[in-house]
């Protein structure tokens, strides 16, 4: 008796089934995906509207650098036509301590200057080197006679062979910080929104707040870039005690510039930009913060070969009263120290390398 071979049905049912219902999870898989997405797109636009919405709670020092940025890419940074246009560069010692309206006074008329000091507390901003910010001002037909750089070391720093080399435009530096910034600008809103509510509690409220941070950022750009830090001062007047001291101070310690930074930080300048007219001039120091400022005579010597000119020491000391905390100036002390720069710079006239000094 012949008996054929055992055939297995074809579970064509099964198979239909089978496909259908992974095609079913699938879809399930997607459609949460896509809902995932649309909330957070849906977030990122309500949270986007309320950053941009009130603006005010967003930290002062950020405002300021944003605001004293997007004045370098307008004409009239320097207000005035005079022939000589000064640039002074600097971090927020700078920002409390140079006044433009007294110097281009100081000039006679013959200057208009600006004062570019930097707040380095940006919460993620991007840092512009010096050659960016140039560039600004070039595209903006505002191209400084003199920049006059107030730092005691380069800041940020750049790096001089990176820029020589090939690679430079086909492996850029990420700014993972400033990336993140543009794509999420709000993501401090909570902790920003927290501390302006707490500040306007002792200040009339959040909106008589608001108003006086406006008229505040105002001031400043009315100012030219001049802005006293009132909310760091904590002594009557605005003046430290003159026994107050920090236990970092060291009266035998110098703040001598570093050459080989100093050095390596020009020639990058100077391959970036190299047509910039620099300028070294002091920053300052509270008297018994540290010792004098020794001589300079080689770092002078150094940049000199670049076509750099170092002006002055490398900081000047003030007493206590003249600051309003451990690092910056009170508007007294700022006039002091913009008086002093604008005598460094008329006694170095001689050699007619700032226009505005030649002024008697």
């Amino acid at each position: 008796m012949n008996i054929a071979p055992e055939c297995k049905p074809t579970q064509v049912g099964s198979a239909v089934h089978s496909t259908g219902e992974d095609s079913g999870e699938w879809i399930r898989i997607l459609r949460a995906g896509l809902s995932l997405i649309a909330l957070c797109l849906l977030m990122w636009v309500l949270f986007f509207a309320l950053w941009r919405q009130f603006p005010e709670v967003t930290p002062g020092s950020v405002r300021l650098y944003d605001a004293k940025l997007a004045a370098l890419k307008k004409p009239g940074v320097f207000g005035t036509l005079a022939r000589s246009k000064v640039l002074v560069v600097g971090l927020s010692y700078t920002m409390t301590g140079f006044k433009p309206e007294s110097f281009d006074r100081l000039s006679g008329g013959a200057c208009a200057s600006f004062n570019l000091g930097l707040p380095v507390t940006i919460f993620g901003r991007n840092v512009y080197e010096l050659p960016d910010l140039l560039a600004m001002l070039d595209a903006s037909g505002q191209t400084p006679t003199e920049i006059l750089i107030t730092w005691q070391e380069p800041w940020p720093p750049m790096n001089a062979e990176f820029r020589r080399s090939p690679g430079h435009w086909l492996t850029p530096q990420w700014d993972t910080a400033a990336i993140t910034y543009r794509l999420f600008p709000f993501r401090q809103l909570a902790r920003d929104g927290s501390i302006f509510l707490l500040r306007s509690a002792t200040h009339g409220g959040p909106s008589a707040f608001a108003r006086a941070c406006d008229e505040e950022l105002q001031s400043a750009l009315q100012s030219k870039g001049y802005y006293f830090i009132k909310s760091d001062s904590l002594y009557p007047n605005d003046q430290l005690p003159e026994d107050y001291s920090l236990r970092t101070d060291s009266p035998r310690r110098t703040m001598a510039r570093h050459i080989d930074v100093w050095e390596s930080y020009i020639k990058a300048v100077k391959a970036a930009a190299p047509r910039a007219r620099l300028i070294l001039v002091p920053n300052y120091y509270r008297a018994n913060s540290c010792a004098p400022a020794p001589s300079n005579a080689e770092l002078r010597e150094v940049l000199g070969k670049y076509g750099v000119e170092v002006v002055g020491p490398d900081y000047f000391q003030y007493p206590n009263r003249f600051f309003s905390d451990a690092a910056h100036l009170n508007p007294a002390g700022a006039q002091i120290y913009t008086q002093d720069l604008w005598n460094l710079l008329r006694n170095h006239s001689a050699n007619a390398s700032v226009a505005c000094s030649s002024t008697p």
